[in-house]
């Protein structure tokens, strides 16, 4: 049960008061009121007034409603500055959701940028190669192509010789010095390998 708890005289503390009666007996007794602090059925505290050392007081009625209301004036200042203290939080974080998600939608937009960047470039590269009749101009521009869409340092394309049925790089950006491989049957064909730096 919460309720104000007027001390007039030290008999008049709760039995179970044991730290106040230690106090009083040590520093003499002073005639004491604590107003709970209550919202909503939950108690936040109390609020407590004290009086002249060693000197019986009363308390009127209309003194301990007038402190009532002063508890309850005092709990929903409380209220509302933990209500702000909260909103504030709220507040800021969904700042740091916005702030976050603005970072990822502007990182789309550039990856979205380069996509659009490098399909029309492929989509260009596709009817200049239609342009194109000899193998070497061919392999050419799809390696200058790859090096700068994709950005590579090198790139190198092996065609698979009919007659030794060995695969020979023999273009490429810088020009290729690498070996020539024997492939199987299912293999043959034109091999286009793309090396990233």
């Amino acid at each position: 049960c919460v309720a104000t708890v007027p001390a007039l005289c030290v008999y008049d503390m709760p039995l179970d008061a044991q730290g106040e009666r230690v106090w009083s007996d040590k520093y003499g007794f002073r005639p004491l009121l604590f107003v709970p602090m209550i919202s909503e059925g939950s108690l936040y505290g109390s609020l407590g007034f004290y009086g002249k050392v060693n000197e019986e007081r009363e308390w009127p009625e209309d003194f301990v409603l007038l402190l009532k209301f002063v508890a309850d004036i005092f709990v929903n200042a409380l209220e509302r500055k933990w209500a702000e203290e909260e909103l504030q939080k709220y507040s800021e974080r969904l700042q740091e959701m916005v702030e976050e998600r603005t970072i990822d939608l502007q990182r789309e937009i550039v990856e979205r940028k380069q996509l659009e960047e490098q399909l029309a470039a492929i989509y260009h590269l596709g009817q200049e190669l239609t342009l194109l009749h000899d193998e070497a101009s061919i392999v050419q521009r799809v390696s200058e192509t790859a090096i700068t869409l994709l950005q590579f340092e090198t790139v190198v394309c092996g065609l698979v010789d009919e007659a030794t049925n060995e695969l020979h790089y023999s273009y490429g950006i810088p020009e290729p010095t690498g070996p020539s491989f024997s492939l199987a049957d299912e293999m043959r064909g034109i091999t286009v390998a793309v090396v990233h730096s």
